[in-house]
């Protein structure tokens, strides 16, 4: 590696679509020779080694300062905006050489915004995120004229991101279909594959929309070669992920969502398929027939919003309290004891009592494993901000929490389920804390360790006590152990141990 490739540092806000198109652009960083720094959100946590990075290079301590920033941004909420001025502010006062580079949802939306931080910081809108791919190859050629300083490499990436301002349309190149190699996914142990992008729903309330724009669907083949990649790397499992994935039509056959499972189905062979979330008009009997396969993960995240009938027309949802009740039904009815989640809005505009009362009643009878509750943020440009009356934040308040605890009390007792039960996994481990966990193919995130009571092939207590790295993202077996820990912080509270490593 040439000296002046200096390391570069990446922060993910909001979904699983951003976090694997960081994943991509970080890919393409590290195949040009660049040290990557990667942080789930906070500036002061940095992993504890940056394999590649020279001993000449500048360090703060043990850790590498990056000479570049890129912040991948979301605008799905107030407080997702309120977080990520707070990082691009953290990370200019902790790197405060470094250009920041913020992209993203909000860098499309509100690129003022940003720039009302500070007029230095490069801002790419949201569909222009893709050319980033191209950045780390024109990046080394100019840096191997000699290094040319921190300006210099900063007025490099300015007009690099300037001259890639287009029609503010992603192309279909522009989807990220990370390498699936071993070194494919720097931040996270399980694979994602990108089928989807945009959505062209018009819900009231929603901003995303409006900075990923319609729906664009990624051809069929380019997933195929793209799961078969992954599986033959060693990962144990593929997250198919988008913004709405309802709306996935192969370009070619017009295959649907149902359709594209069953094709990477067909084609692999032991690796998991797990689906990032739906909408309730997804779950049909066609759909039901597909996911009934071992292989895809009995894991269910459900977009559902409320359960009035009243407030779904108003948030311009095309489906029915009935439909979100059926679809519960069928998905139980589909795998053994499934984790189904969903989202949930409180305090929409125009949410009674009696509204309110009717979400509760449904999320108590679907019995939720977990519930993501958002109270309404009023999100500039769409109809839903205008819309009257509006609820006040004390009342949202209360109502979220309200269901939090249903949200707690879910998890809980869906955890209880699986005490002393062996469950497929993915190994995961992380080189900031140096810790093991398992996650299992139902959404169970704990705690590995070792059953002092089991006789361990060599080979696996070597993996597991000095080379755990090797094996992340690898499927095991795990089994759910007792409570460890403080009680109530439910998932926190088991722990797992490893029955064998499937090889």
């Amino acid at each position: 590696m040439l000296p002046s490739l200096f390391p570069v540092r990446f922060d993910t806000l909001g979904c699983r679509l951003n976090q694997l198109e960081t994943e991509t652009i970080a890919g393409a960083f590290r195949a040009e020779g660049f040290p990557i720094i990667g942080s789930a959100e906070n500036p002061d946590s940095c992993p504890p080694a940056y394999p590649g990075i020279s001993d000449g290079q500048q360090t703060e301590g043990r850790h590498p300062v990056p000479r570049l920033c890129i912040i991948n941004t979301c605008a799905v909420t107030a407080k997702a905006e309120q977080k990520a001025r707070r990082l691009i502010r953290l990370l200019h006062k902790k790197f405060p050489g470094a250009t920041i580079l913020v992209t993203g949802c909000y860098a499309q939306t509100d690129p003022g915004k940003i720039g009302q931080i500070n007029r230095e910081f490069i801002v790419l809108p949201g569909m222009e995120k893709h050319r980033l791919k191209n950045l780390p190859a024109r990046l080394r050629l100019f840096l191997e004229g000699g290094d040319p300083g921190q300006e210099g490499a900063a007025r490099m990436v300015r007009d690099f991101c300037l001259e890639s301002t287009g029609n503010g349309v992603p192309p279909q190149a522009g989807f990220f279909p990370a390498a699936g190699g071993r070194e494919a996914f720097s931040f996270h142990s399980r694979a994602s594959i990108k089928i989807q992008d945009g959505c062209s729903n018009r819900c009231s309330f929603c901003k995303t929309r409006i900075a990923r724009g319609p729906s664009v669907s990624v051809p069929e083949s380019e997933i195929l070669s793209l799961a078969r990649e992954i599986e033959n790397a060693g990962w144990g499992e593929i997250v198919l992920t988008g913004i709405n994935l309802h709306q996935y039509k192969g370009p070619r056959t017009g295959a649907d969502l149902p359709d594209l499972i069953r094709m990477i189905l067909d084609s692999t062979e032991r690796i998991f398929i797990r689906i990032s979330s739906l909408y309730p008009e997804s779950v049909s009997e066609k759909f039901i027939s597909v996911i009934k396969d071992e292989r895809v993960c009995p894991f269910f995240h459900l977009s559902i919003q409320s359960g009035s009938r009243k407030i779904i027309s108003l948030m311009r949802r095309v489906y029915s309290p009935e439909q979100i009740e059926n679809a519960v039904s069928l998905l139980r009815q589909a795998k053994d004891e499934p984790f189904i989640s969903c989202d949930i809005i409180t305090g929409f505009p125009g949410e009674t009592d009696e509204d309110f009362a009717l979400t509760e009643k449904l999320c108590l009878e679907s019995g939720f494993a977990h519930i993501h509750v958002f109270p309404f943020s009023p999100r500039p440009g769409t109809e839903a901000a205008s819309m009257k009356p509006f609820v006040p934040e004390r009342i949202s308040r209360e109502r979220a929490e309200r269901l939090e605890a249903i949200s707690e009390e879910g998890k809980r007792r869906y955890l209880s389920l699986w005490q002393g039960k062996e469950i497929p996994a993915i190994w995961e481990y992380s080189g900031k804390t140096g810790r093991l966990r398992a996650h299992t193919i139902n959404s169970l995130s704990l705690p590995l360790s070792l059953d002092e009571n089991r006789d361990y092939p060599p080979e696996t207590l070597e993996l597991f006590k000095n080379n755990p790295e090797k094996l992340r993202g690898a499927q095991i077996i795990v089994r759910v152990g007792k409570a460890i820990g403080e009680p109530g912080k439910t998932e926190e509270t088991m722990e797992a141990s490893l029955v064998r490593i499937l090889l």
